[in-house]
């Protein structure tokens, strides 16, 4: 699938599949916010859900990870809600095969097989 293009701030910024680099960040991401995304998802309220992604600059992080360009120039708590909204629908589309299979996958692990790996 063809890269996706946005300007926001003045800067241009692109995304793209992931990367394995992008992959292993990802991963240390999901990690380091030690949730579990299936509970999350299947059964967590707004009020969880939205708990977690403003704990640890999560978004800011994830949006560093994804998107390629001059990233330190965005102020983030001024992007717009329809920016985020784009660049969220074309992540997913880029690669929600792999999220998918990679979720299923650390969600049958424990946390001793992870840390083993």
């Amino acid at each position: 699938m063809k890269d996706k293009s946005y300007k926001i701030q003045g800067v241009d910024l692109s995304q793209g599949e992931l990367t394995l680099r992008k992959d292993k960040e990802i991963i240390k991401l999901w990690y380091e916010s030690d949730v579990n995304i299936d509970e999350l998802t299947s059964s967590g309220t707004i009020q969880e859900i939205l708990r977690w992604l403003l704990s640890s600059d999560i978004l800011e992080r994830f949006l560093e990870i994804v998107l390629t360009g001059e990233t330190g120039k965005i102020v983030w708590d001024d992007i717009t809600n329809s920016q985020l909204e784009i660049i969220v629908i074309d992540f997913l589309a880029l690669n929600g095969g792999w999220i998918g299979k990679l979720n299923g996958y650390l969600s049958s692990l424990t946390p001793a097989e992870i840390t083993e790996k």
